[in-house]
């Protein structure tokens, strides 16, 4: 049809005309012309079939409607006419109407309104619906259309639409038939969005992260498990938060469910069991029903932490029903195994042997066994008996049950006779305190058994021995005048006989024996020695008597009766006065105990030559006539009577013609040959001025000096030819300094007299480092420094300096116990210090190193002495460690004579001490030295 259209775009609540022409002859109603020239200026003007001619009405008084007929004249009216019933054609009216359609309308173009009169649906006033038909003949085509549609602009282009809409038939590009989006701004929001973790309603279902946000819980201990009492929502990962409540004590880093449960009285592992059977310590315990202490053998174990009643450690008791059953029983003979070790009775080594039974040989199967064949056992052996009554078990006749015969010479039913002791004889018949008594026993047995006999021993009416020994020892048991016998009794075994005594003997006086003696002097001389006779070693008396001597002389062999004694004391003596040269003197000597004498034994001795100057030289033999050969002064083994020096013990020995003891310069010839006031032997430098003015005992004008600085390892120094003495400046290392002074190293001096060619070991100790690294000892200089230790990585800690030292034995390692020991002047290394405030390293040096400084009260590191290592850790050598045992943060000791200690907690280390024993004109001087030590040795170079 050639209705025009009218469009209507709509953009939310706003409605949008088009003003478009067509470029055809149909506008619209506005007054805005198609592009043809022939428009009237209605707004309702159709195509080019207004009228007939080209020429339309341009008069004014058309009226209103958009339907003219042909004439000027119209009325008001829509169909107007001449006539009042238009024919069929439309181009002429006549007064015939025809409503093709038969709609109630008649066409546009016989003067109706109905703009489609070939469609009954097509009318004024039609309902208007979107088929893009002017259904109501307005003008409008689908405008406010029953059946109009609003859809929803979908911004975001996600296929969901907004809440802005547009009213239109068709689907507009750009929208959507419904409004589901809740965020058209967004792509990723629509109601099949998958929600996510950004504080959005991803997909528009009223909920903001449903199903993507968790709740976390406080994990306080940083274990990895929540506490379930306090949480938190949140989408992703929280600090100090974690996606479980599993932990039953958040206060501890040890308790959670990964933990292993121990024995503690903590649930470790949250189970909700304290100290269960899961407890990794927990132990097996055993049921103890006879509470003996040893658990059932049979029972499997109840696992606890601590022992229940009724329980025990152990699964070792054999029978838990008898308390007396068990590893620690007493095995006894009957059917248990008391000591559970699976042995019964006889077949265990442990048998309590008193339970055992005493069976005897039956040999002879009678039902009596013999009493000397028996054995020991819970059981009877094969051809054993209870009893040992059988007097003859090599015949079945003879036993206690059997009949006695009378005269056939056998005890048929062994009624044992007892023996009889027949008589008692002692021998010898005369005794001694020494003597040994023998006792002679005769006896009878009518059975003929075999008879033992038992002696008792008497002395002055006491028992002095029993038993089976027929002696008597007179040195044990008797002395001079008491009365001894003995009495004897016989025995078969079974029967015993009466005793019988001998006769009693008196013990008789034992005389003293001899004594031994000398005459002195060995060797006398004529008219000038005394002869003494001495009892050098007394008689001896049994009897333990008082003895007295009885002396006399002979000479030439003949008696001397001008003096002789009995004394009681030791000696007697011939008077000088009585002897010759070429006599010969004999003392003799016998003993007496107021009974008995003993024999006489004797000393020789021959009179020699004189000594006229008396000096106790005789004449033959006396080097020095005249004079005393026992005055020598100078110790030469010549008598100062004719000695040429007798102060001079080599007499001259330089040969200048001057005796030593006045002689200036007693080694030297010429005495000074440089008139510098020095002895030749004495000088160092050959020249006329041998000051010293630094004190160093070396002469200034030939000093020579090599100085030995750090190497980390022994240098070695000669003695130059000519040099006799060496002077030594030696100086410890310090030790590490942070933000406190490291402890400075000791300085020592001292000489010594060395000869040519004599080789000393020089070992100059190290600077104290840092200690790098948690844990780990380090930083002791070389030569006895000690290590601190950090239990950070920051470089807060050092070492102790290392000593400095000159020996005479080397060793590649300077802690070797011998070279150490050959040390003959050492200056000790100061003492590492750490960053603590406070804790400062102490001066080595001195008799005693200095303490380390102390942090906050903490144990203050010690000095070493000239004993002792300082505590701690400090020894010979070397200065105390920080690491082991202590706590972290120490500084290392200074080495020395003895190290420095370390402290246990937080504080610096101490110095070493020094030591000067192998030198002379030696000094010590605490701190002084920092960095590396030093060892400077001079000499004078003649």
């Amino acid at each position: 049809r050639a209705a025009s259209h009218k469009q209507r775009e709509t953009a939310g609540d706003i409605t949008i005309l088009s003003s478009s022409d067509d470029d055809t002859g149909d506008d619209d109603g506005t007054g805005d012309d198609d592009g043809t020239g022939d428009d009237d200026d209605t707004s309702d003007d159709d195509n080019s079939d207004d009228d007939d001619s080209s020429d339309d009405d341009d008069i004014g008084d058309d009226d209103d409607t958009g339907d003219d007929d042909d004439t000027v004249d119209d009325d008001d009216s829509s169909d107007d006419d001449d006539t009042g019933d238009d024919d069929d054609d439309s181009s002429d009216d006549d007064d015939a109407q025809v409503d093709v359609d038969e709609d109630g309308f008649v066409a546009v173009g016989q003067g109706g309104s109905d703009c489609d009169d070939s469609d009954p649906l097509v009318f004024p006033g039609a309902t208007e619906s979107c088929n893009g038909v002017d259904d109501n003949c307005n003008g409008s085509v689908d405008e406010d259309a029953v059946d109009v549609v609003t859809w929803y602009y979908d911004l975001d282009g996600d296929g969901y639409g907004g809440p802005m809409s547009v009213v239109a038939c068709g689907q507009p590009e750009g929208t959507e038939g419904s409004w589901t989006d809740c965020d058209d701004t967004a792509a990723s929001t629509y109601p099949s969005a998958p929600e996510v973790c950004d504080g959005v309603d991803n997909n528009c279902d009223t909920e903001v992260d449903e199903g993507v946000e968790s709740i976390l819980y406080l994990d306080a201990d940083s274990d990895g498990y929540g506490d379930s009492a306090v949480s938190m929502v949140s989408c992703g990962p929280a600090v100090g938060y974690v996606g479980n409540d599993e932990d039953c004590d958040d206060s501890s880093p040890t308790v959670n469910p990964a933990s292993y449960e121990i024995c503690d009285g903590s649930d470790n592992d949250c189970d909700d069991e304290v100290d269960g059977s899961t407890a990794i310590d927990a132990l097996d315990w055993y049921p103890d029903v006879d509470g003996d202490g040893y658990g059932d053998l049979s029972s499997p174990p109840l696992v606890a932490c601590s022992l229940p009643s009724g329980h025990t450690s152990n699964q070792s008791d054999c029978d838990d029903n008898s308390d007396s059953v068990n590893p620690d029983g007493q095995e006894v003979c009957g059917p248990s195994d008391e000591d559970c070790d699976g042995l019964l009775d006889d077949d265990d080594p442990s048998l309590d042997l008193t339970t055992q039974s005493t069976w005897f040989v039956d040999g002879d199967s009678d039902g009596f066994g013999a009493p000397d064949a028996l054995t020991q056992g819970c059981a009877a052996p094969a051809g054993s008996v209870d009893n040992d009554t059988d007097c003859n078990d090599s015949d079945a006749s003879i036993n206690p049950a059997a009949v006695e015969v009378a005269g056939d010479g056998f005890d048929n039913n062994c009624a044992n006779e007892q023996p009889v002791v027949l008589s008692v004889a002692l021998s010898p018949p005369t005794v001694f305190t020494y003597d040994t008594l023998s006792a002679a026993v005769s006896y009878d047995d009518p059975d003929g058994d075999s008879v033992t006999l038992d002696y008792t021993w008497y002395v002055d009416g006491s028992v002095v021995l029993q038993g089976n020994q027929p002696n008597l020892d007179g040195v044990m048991y008797f002395d001079r005048g008491q009365q001894v016998w003995a009495s004897v009794t016989a025995s078969d075994g079974a029967l015993s006989s009466a005793p019988v005594e001998s006769s009693g003997l008196t013990v008789l006086n034992s005389a003293p024996g001899p004594a031994v003696v000398s005459i002195h002097p060995p060797s006398p001389a004529e008219g000038i020695h005394d002869l003494h006779c001495s009892v050098d070693v007394p008689a001896y008396d049994a009897d333990l008597d008082v003895l007295s001597y009885n002396f006399t002389w002979q000479v030439d062999g003949q008696a001397w009766t001008a003096a002789t004694a009995s004394t009681v004391y030791f000696g007697d003596t011939i008077d000088a006065a009585f002897t010759v040269e070429g006599q010969q003197w004999t003392c003799l000597v016998s003993s007496y105990d107021g009974i008995n004498t003993s024999g006489t034994v004797s000393a020789i001795t021959v009179v020699g030559p004189p000594d006229s100057d008396g000096d106790g030289v005789l004449d033959d033999q006396d080097q020095c006539p005249g004079f005393d050969d026992n005055v020598d002064a100078d110790g030469d083994g010549a008598a100062d009577g004719c000695d040429v020096c007798p102060n001079d013990a080599d007499n001259d020995g330089d040969g200048d013609g001057v005796c030593g003891d006045v002689d200036p310069c007693p080694l030297d010839n010429p005495d000074d040959s440089d008139g510098d006031g020095i002895c030749d032997s004495d000088d160092q430098c050959f020249g006329p001025d041998d000051v010293d003015n630094n004190g160093n005992t070396i002469p200034d004008s030939c000093e020579q000096a090599s100085t030995f600085g750090y190497t980390g390892g022994s240098q070695t120094f000669t003695t130059p030819a000519g040099v006799s003495r060496l002077w030594f400046q030696v100086e410890g290392a310090s030790g590490w300094s942070g933000s406190n002074q490291g402890g400075l190293g000791g300085i020592t001096t001292g000489g010594l007299d060395v000869s040519p060619g004599d080789t000393f070991y020089v070992y100059v100790g190290g600077q104290g480092t840092e200690s790098i690294g948690a844990n780990n000892p380090m930083g002791g200089g070389w030569n006895g420094g000690g290590d601190g230790q950090n239990n950070s990585s920051g470089l807060s800690v050092g070492g102790g300096g290392g000593a400095s030292d000159v020996r005479t034995v080397f060793s590649s390692s300077p802690m070797d116990t011998t070279s150490l020991n050959s040390r003959l002047i050492v200056a000790a290394g100061g003492g590492g210090s750490t960053n603590n405030s406070g804790a400062y390293g102490g001066a080595g040096g001195g008799e005693v190193g200095e303490d380390g400084g102390q942090h906050g009260g903490n144990h203050r590191a010690r000095g070493g002495t000239q004993t002792a290592g300082g505590d701690a850790g400090g020894s010979f050598g070397q200065g105390g460690n920080g690491g082991g045992g202590m706590t972290p943060w120490n500084g290392g000791g200074g080495g020395g004579w003895y190290g420095g200690g370390t402290s246990t907690a937080h504080s610096g280390g101490a110095g070493g001490s020094s030591y000067v024993g192998g030198v002379d004109n030696a000094s010590m001087q605490r701190g002084g030295r920092f960095g590396h030590g030093q060892v400077t040795i001079t000499w004078a170079q003649p």
